[in-house]
């Protein structure tokens, strides 16, 4: 069975030294401490690698259909003639990071309805559709949501991991995926809109991440960052978090600072590159 990918750690809280030492060195290790738990709730923003040679994006779609709450049986090839994306959620009723994110993911459901679809299949035997029903009634949530189970779906994506979400554009390709929860709305909806803007020309894309951090490890809002390409850059800005969910096309973008908020300063000469491969990229910032 897929194991659930975690999205949050928790947050100690600070003890009594005796000395002036004791008391900083703590400070320091929870500042650090608050910077790592942060990064891991947004860390499935980014694949994991998990299924790598099936969720490899531009690899075409299995023409699958799955029963649904309401009694129905719905076709991505019928969706694929009505819609421009379909977005696939394989998920588990006891999930946390599954119920974290079906709201922000509801929310923006409801702004692109109109020209996406979202199924969210549960990949666990165990979850009956009764209990898949009451748990899409209690959450509130108003998109189709069903069993995978006899699909062939987990056999074909190789679900290691819940929340798993495959984005299928037009063409019927799987073009991107992501292991692991979105930490917020605006991460899934760059994606979701990635897919939808009127140029989009069939290339697979990724969710790329960077966050800012100051001298004391406190992640920094208000960054403004270019990610360029040897053609192309497009900026894109630290969201309250500190943290940015940039979705384009594969490729090694170079990370340009262009400006920091009042009270900080950047180091001109900072140089680094994030791709589908690198992981998180940090950038420092001094708060004077």
């Amino acid at each position: 069975m897929p194991p659930c990918a975690r999205c949050g750690q928790g947050r100690g809280t600070l003890t009594k030294h005796e000395t002036e030492t004791e008391i900083r060195e703590e400070r320091d290790m929870f500042s650090m401490k608050k910077l790592i738990a942060i990064l891991l709730l947004v860390l499935p923003c980014l694949p994991t690698g998990l299924a790598e040679s099936a969720l490899t994006p531009g690899r075409a779609m299995m023409d699958f259909s799955a029963p649904t709450t309401d009694g129905e049986e719905i076709a991505l090839s019928e969706l694929l003639g009505e819609k421009d994306l379909v977005v696939l959620n394989i998920f588990a009723t006891w999930c946390p990071p599954c119920e974290r994110e079906f709201p922000m993911i509801d929310e923006i459901y409801q702004k692109y309805s109109d020209r996406m679809e979202i199924v969210a299949l549960s990949g666990y035997e165990g979850d009956s559709m009764d209990a898949i029903a009451d748990y899409k009634a209690g959450h509130g949530l108003s998109f189709p949501m069903g069993s995978a189970t006899g699909t062939g779906l987990m056999d074909f994506l190789q679900v290691e991991a819940y929340p798993t979400t495959v984005f299928i554009d037009r063409g019927g390709n799987m073009n991107c995926a992501v292991v692991g929860s979105f930490p917020f709305p605006e991460a899934f909806e760059s994606v979701v809109t990635y897919f939808l803007k009127e140029d989009y020309d069939g290339a697979p894309a990724a969710l790329y991440g960077v966050y800012a951090f100051d001298q004391n490890d406190e992640l920094v809002p208000g960054v403004t960052v270019n990610f360029c390409t040897d053609t192309v850059c497009q900026p894109a800005v630290t969201n309250e978090n500190g943290v940015i969910c940039f979705t384009g096309p594969l490729d090694n973008y170079h990370l340009q600072v262009l400006q920091v908020p009042e009270g900080y300063t950047f180091d001109e000469s900072f140089d680094a590159y994030v791709s589908e491969e690198s992981g998180w990229v940090g950038i420092p910032v001094t708060r004077n």
